[in-house]
């Protein structure tokens, strides 16, 4: 009998977590009176993708335990391994949180397009440095999707921080 590891456990018993918080996304209006968008459609869009990405990632979990041990180890991922943390991933998780706190921190001064930038780059270079370019095309292309999103397409007020004074 095969053992489950730790992390698709985990993985598991998030996507569970947020199935039952799609559950009451949906008891939620997703629409009001007026026709403008509801205390409901963020939640619902948020629950089922959060949803769906843990769910792949616990497959995705499963299957590499199941592959051979010799193509686990010519995986390009230096981190895939055994599973058990190591100091440099408590150090990269330790900037990571301090990179989340310094968001929350820039986030009304700079403004939510530029300090979600800077925070994107930041974290996804702790997290792995051997690919600049998809660094730089996520972490600028994520938050000016969001920004067209939210700012252009919905009218949802974002903190502008310094852009209105460039």
């Amino acid at each position: 009998m095969s053992r489950i590891p730790s992390a698709t456990l985990f993985l598991g018993a998030l996507a569970v977590l947020f199935a039952g918080y799609t559950v009451l996304a949906f008891g939620l209006e997703w629409r009001t009176h007026a026709g403008r968008i509801g205390p409901g459609f963020f939640p619902r869009i948020i629950g089922c993708a959060a949803f769906v990405a843990c769910a792949a990632a616990a497959l995705w979990a499963l299957r590499a335990q199941r592959r051979p041990a010799k193509e686990k180890a010519t995986e390009d991922d230096p981190s895939a391994g055994d599973g058990a943390g190591t100091a440099t991933d408590v150090r990269t998780m330790l900037l990571v949180v301090a990179a989340g706190v310094a968001y929350v921190v820039l986030l009304l001064p700079l403004g939510a397009l530029l300090a979600t930038a800077l925070f994107m780059v930041t974290v996804l270079w702790l997290l792995d440095r051997r690919h600049p370019v998809r660094i730089v095309v996520v972490g600028l292309g994520t938050p000016a999707a969001a920004y067209l999103l939210l700012e252009v397409g919905l009218s949802v007020g974002l903190p502008k921080g310094l852009l209105p004074m460039l």
